[in-house]
């Protein structure tokens, strides 16, 4: 039998670890590209809770400037920074049983990763979380 995974929030807590960091990225970005914000701070918080609703990265930035009226080509920048290969090295944590649960399953089964991510993202965060990308 063939199984089927994602890499990110299903077997790692991507959202957890990877998206404060990738969010603070791009309001960074969007910041210097001249997005007029009065508090860091705040904006990032309101970023964190639009994340907390949203279905992703894209939808999270997009809802955020939409309610800042901001410009429409932030967007694009902000999507890119977040979705992008980024130089921080950042730790990720498994999600519950995650790891014994593919061990058992690779014994009798063949594993199959599906993932839109940037191949060497995806590859990093699987060594970093303790995967074996040879499952």
């Amino acid at each position: 039998m063939l199984l089927i995974f994602d890499l990110d929030d299903t077997l790692i807590d991507t959202s957890g670890c990877a998206g404060p960091i990738k969010l603070r990225a791009a309001l960074k970005a969007m910041m210097k590209a001249g997005l007029k914000i009065g508090s860091e701070e705040e904006a990032f918080a309101s970023l964190q809770e639009i994340d907390r609703r949203s279905p992703n990265g894209r939808e999270t930035i997009h809802q955020f400037l939409e309610k800042l009226n901001a410009d429409g080509h932030l967007l694009e920048l902000g999507t890119k920074v977040y979705y992008g290969k980024t130089e921080i090295d950042f730790p990720v944590t498994v999600l519950d049983d995650t790891l014994g649960t593919l061990t058992e399953l690779k014994t009798k089964h063949q594993l199959i990763l599906i993932s839109t991510g940037i191949e060497e993202e995806q590859f990093r965060k699987m060594k970093s979380a303790g995967i074996n990308p040879s499952f």
